[in-house]
């Protein structure tokens, strides 16, 4: 599953063209991101437009998402904090993020200097459910000892 934002539209798009998937998306941009990408299956989300932000809220979007289980989650654009968890500013944006993370089997978070140690009013998810951490080298060891402690699996990206 992958939720609207810049660094999932990148992502999709940075996918190997012959890599077989299936995205589940509330994002428009997420599913054109994938365009050309012929083994892979994208299911867009739908429901009440966000033009906005591009994406697809509420509770169709909401009742949708329970249909599926996925393997992994890749959730970016969020707050992340090692006692807090994953937050973010949004309330609807929160809640499709906390159903994605519970209909799949692994979340895998984007973590940048703006994201990392902040907190947001709205919670997704509790620290115990980031599995793997995609982090900056610009992001020093100090700052991620706390997720590798709680067993987050850390991967250095450029």
């Amino acid at each position: 599953m992958m939720h609207h934002g810049a660094l999932s539209v990148a992502f999709a798009g940075a996918l190997p063209r012959d890599m077989s998937l299936t995205i589940v998306t509330n994002s428009l941009l997420v599913a054109t991101a994938l365009e050309g990408h012929r083994q892979a299956s994208v299911v867009l989300l739908g429901g009440l437009y966000d033009q906005e932000k591009g994406c697809s809220v509420g509770t169709t979007a909401l009742s949708q998402l329970e249909q599926f289980n996925a393997d992994m989650f890749f959730v970016a654009d969020c707050a992340v904090h090692a006692s807090v968890g994953l937050t973010t500013f949004d309330l609807p944006d929160a809640e499709i993020k906390r159903v994605m993370s519970r209909r799949s089997a692994a979340r895998v978070v984007v973590a940048t200097v703006e994201s990392i140690a902040k907190t947001a009013p709205f919670q997704v998810s509790g620290p115990d459910a980031i599995d793997h951490m995609l982090a900056g080298r610009q992001l020093d060891a100090e700052t991620l000892e706390p997720f590798r402690r709680q067993g987050t699996v850390i991967h250095r990206i450029a």
